[in-house]
């Protein structure tokens, strides 16, 4: 500000983002953004997430005196921006002169020049990645008052061109910060990364993948090259026992002086897990026995780790007291995500051995006449048969 630092001017700075043909959020995230505005060293100004400016009004204006803010705009890494100015709004009974220029590489570049009715320049500036550059702000009003001006608005507009990375399983997360499907111990894992640049496919890139377990350990670090498509990939098997968890796979890639990175998350365990069957009533309460000749109700609790709905065979499997099977009774269907319960009736028959008997749960894709597999280890339970 200068000595009379008494500011009228309530000036809100809207960021519009034109990337190459594609909007992006207002609200990206900070790592996301190809351009990040924030306020002065005077504290006049402020700058909310939605990238606006605002000037702070003051109450009384002279006329003929120039009065002047600051906001900081940084270019991130990974973006080159093009800033200019448009759509200025002001009242020109009250306002003579209007200036927005940016300090930038040792030089002023003047974005917005209004004096006297008539928009007189109205430039470009190109940032490069990881540079700061100090916009401000003039404004020389007519009319002297008490109380606020007319507020001032304009609008940035910044174009730009980015790196893009995009990382991804064959079990889906395509898309950025998109999470993959889930995985099983045994799989074979398959990591694609797809480079471009100012929406063309990037060759000959080095682009590094790192899996991290639920643990943080890494447990992969590798890289490969782009072909003609911008595509690079890696693959590796998981164990027969892995941890269970969430697991993180990184890319990076570097393209001229833009850094790239994405990430996708994937679960491994068992995709369909039976988690417990329990002896119950036909309302699900527990209970220890079951008449002989009657019918037998268990409760079977399942997780589904994976994305979507999974089709399933959920089975119960009694056996009495010699170990002599009693029957088979199941569900076939989709399981949903999450947790699910199904109460699961199989008749007790007449001619079965009292006292304790066994029941089995199980988890198939299929049944294993027509190729299916277990989706996980069977659990067990206990229950009496009585008279």
């Amino acid at each position: 500000m200068n000595m009379r630092r008494l500011l009228v001017v309530a000036l809100m700075a809207l960021l519009v983002l034109l990337p190459l043909g594609m909007f992006r959020a207002f609200n990206a995230p900070a790592d996301d953004q190809p351009l990040i505005i924030s306020p002065g060293l005077d504290g006049v100004a402020t700058v909310t997430p939605e990238y606006d400016v605002i000037v702070t009004p003051r109450c009384v204006v002279y006329a003929n005196t120039t009065y002047t803010d600051v906001v900081r705009l940084e270019c991130p890494v990974g973006f080159q921006d093009v800033v200019g100015v448009e759509n200025l709004t002001l009242n020109s009974v009250q306002i003579f002169e209007f200036r927005v220029f940016v300090f930038y590489s040792g030089m002023r570049t003047v974005l917005l020049y209004y004096r006297d009715g008539v928009i007189v320049q109205n430039n470009t500036l190109t940032m490069s990645a990881g540079t700061v550059g100090i916009m401000g702000i003039s404004v020389l009003p007519t009319v002297t008052q008490m109380g606020a001006l007319d507020a001032i608005t304009f609008r940035l507009v910044v174009s730009y061109e980015h790196a893009l990375l995009d990382v991804y399983t064959q079990k889906a997360g395509i898309g950025m910060d998109v999470p993959g499907d889930a995985f099983a111990p045994g799989d074979m894992v398959l990591l694609t990364a797809h480079l471009s640049y100012a929406g063309e496919n990037v060759a000959d890139i080095n682009v590094g993948f790192e899996v991290d377990d639920p643990y943080g350990v890494v447990i992969v670090i590798m890289n490969n090259m782009t072909d003609a498509n911008g595509v690079a990939s890696i693959s590796f098997r998981l164990s027969m026992n892995p941890a269970f968890g969430t697991y993180n796979a990184t890319a990076t890639a570097r393209y001229l002086e833009y850094m790239a990175m994405d990430s996708v998350t994937f679960k491994v365990g068992w995709i369909v897990n039976v988690v417990s069957a329990t002896p119950c009533d036909m309302y699900g309460n527990p209970v220890d026995s079951f008449v002989r000749g009657g019918m037998g109700y268990f409760k079977v609790v399942v997780d589904n780790i994976a994305l979507g709905p999974r089709s399933a065979l959920i089975t119960v499997n009694a056996f009495d007291k010699h170990n002599v099977p009693i029957g088979v009774a199941s569900f076939q269907g989709l399981v949903a995500v999450g947790r699910s319960e199904f109460i699961i009736v199989a008749p007790i028959p007449s001619w079965a051995w009292l006292g304790s008997a066994l029941v089995y749960a199980n988890a198939f894709t299929d049944w294993l006449g027509v190729g299916g597999v277990p989706y996980c280890p069977q659990v067990s339970n206990t229950f009496e048969i009585t008279l």
